[in-house]
């Protein structure tokens, strides 16, 4: 994966990565010596904004929920069959947890999701 320039039509210099756009003012991507030096900084911001959304994310629930990084799964999950404030079911997808339900959590958008996957396929 990587970020790319796209064309929406306006004066700005628009990076996507991952399905997300950003867009730059034109004079700060040509502040740069090459496109690939611009689109390393764009790269860049999406990795932190990215960062700072999981943060927020992980921050926001109890420390016992994490995350199931089966795809088949893709789900909250803990260790606890009673984790207080929670409703929790056995996992029938292969895990060896519980699924966290009935309680509104944070959402994984498609791109902090193959960034989790990608982390943990590293460790």
């Amino acid at each position: 994966m990587s970020a790319v320039i796209v064309d929406d039509g306006t004066l700005d210099t628009v990076v996507e990565y991952d399905g997300v756009r950003i867009r730059y003012d034109t004079a700060y991507r040509y502040s740069f010596d090459c496109d690939e030096e611009f689109l390393d900084a764009a790269f860049k911001d999406f990795y932190d904004d990215q960062t700072d959304q999981l943060d927020a994310v992980f921050d926001s629930l109890p420390p016992d929920i994490t995350l199931c990084y089966n795809d088949d799964c893709r789900c909250w999950k803990t260790p606890d069959e009673h984790l207080e404030g929670y409703s929790v079911v056995k996992c029938l997808m292969g895990c060896s947890d519980y699924r966290v339900l009935y309680k509104e959590l944070p959402k994984i958008t498609d791109a902090m999701w193959s960034r989790l996957q990608l982390e943990a396929s590293d460790t």
